[in-house]
Protein backbone atom coordinates (compact mmCIF):
# COMPACT_ATOMS: atom_id res chain seq x y z
CA UNK A 1 0.00 0.00 0.00
CA UNK A 2 2.73 2.28 1.06
CA UNK A 3 4.00 1.72 -2.80
CA UNK A 4 1.13 2.55 -4.49
CA UNK A 5 0.61 5.64 -2.57
CA UNK A 6 4.33 6.66 -2.82
CA UNK A 7 3.80 5.96 -6.72
CA UNK A 8 0.77 8.32 -7.06
CA UNK A 9 2.23 10.68 -5.34
CA UNK A 10 5.31 11.08 -7.38
CA UNK A 11 3.37 10.65 -10.36
CA UNK A 12 0.78 13.98 -9.62
CA UNK A 13 4.38 15.81 -8.73
CA UNK A 14 5.96 15.07 -11.90
CA UNK A 15 2.38 15.90 -13.55
CA UNK A 16 2.61 19.05 -12.16
CA UNK A 17 6.10 20.22 -12.74
CA UNK A 18 5.36 19.21 -16.19
CA UNK A 19 2.43 21.51 -16.37
CA UNK A 20 4.17 24.37 -14.88
CA UNK A 21 6.99 23.70 -17.24
CA UNK A 22 4.68 23.85 -20.03
CA UNK A 23 2.96 26.87 -19.04
CA UNK A 24 6.33 28.57 -18.03
CA UNK A 25 7.28 28.19 -21.68
CA UNK A 26 4.21 29.39 -23.28
CA UNK A 27 3.83 32.50 -21.25
CA UNK A 28 7.34 33.20 -23.10
CA UNK A 29 5.96 33.74 -26.28
CA UNK A 30 3.12 35.77 -25.42
CA UNK A 31 3.54 39.31 -26.52
CA UNK A 32 4.02 42.33 -23.54
CA UNK A 33 0.10 43.50 -22.73
CA UNK A 34 1.42 47.29 -23.30
CA UNK A 35 2.44 46.30 -27.02
CA UNK A 36 -1.41 45.01 -27.65
CA UNK A 37 -2.56 48.20 -26.62
CA UNK A 38 -0.32 50.41 -29.31
CA UNK A 39 -0.79 47.86 -31.50
CA UNK A 40 -1.52 49.44 -35.13
CA UNK A 41 -2.15 47.04 -37.78
CA UNK A 42 -0.84 47.81 -41.35
CA UNK A 43 -3.53 49.39 -43.66
CA UNK A 44 -3.00 49.65 -47.39
CA UNK A 45 -3.42 53.15 -48.80
CA UNK A 46 -6.35 54.13 -50.66
CA UNK A 47 -6.71 57.09 -53.26
CA UNK A 48 -9.51 58.41 -54.18
CA UNK A 49 -10.35 60.93 -57.13
CA UNK A 50 -12.25 64.21 -56.54
CA UNK A 51 -15.30 62.78 -56.05
CA UNK A 52 -14.38 60.33 -53.50
CA UNK A 53 -14.53 57.51 -56.25
CA UNK A 54 -11.23 54.74 -55.47
CA UNK A 55 -8.77 54.91 -58.13
CA UNK A 56 -6.05 52.65 -56.09
CA UNK A 57 -5.25 50.76 -53.55
CA UNK A 58 -1.44 50.32 -52.70
CA UNK A 59 -0.79 47.71 -50.30
CA UNK A 60 2.32 45.58 -48.65
CA UNK A 61 2.39 42.54 -48.25
CA UNK A 62 -1.27 42.20 -46.82
CA UNK A 63 -4.06 44.00 -47.65
CA UNK A 64 -6.09 44.99 -44.53
CA UNK A 65 -9.23 47.55 -43.77
CA UNK A 66 -9.85 48.76 -40.27
CA UNK A 67 -13.61 48.20 -39.56
CA UNK A 68 -15.37 49.09 -36.54
CA UNK A 69 -16.69 46.94 -34.17
CA UNK A 70 -19.88 48.24 -34.34
CA UNK A 71 -19.63 47.07 -37.97
CA UNK A 72 -19.06 43.56 -37.77
CA UNK A 73 -21.74 41.26 -37.34
CA UNK A 74 -22.81 39.43 -33.93
CA UNK A 75 -22.44 36.14 -35.65
CA UNK A 76 -18.90 36.62 -36.42
CA UNK A 77 -18.28 38.25 -32.73
CA UNK A 78 -19.93 35.15 -31.07
CA UNK A 79 -18.17 32.74 -33.63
Amino acid sequence: MLKVLKFVFVFFLLVGISFSLWIFLISQDLPDPAQIESFRPKESTKIFDRNGNLLYEIYGEEKRTVIPLKEIPKEVILA
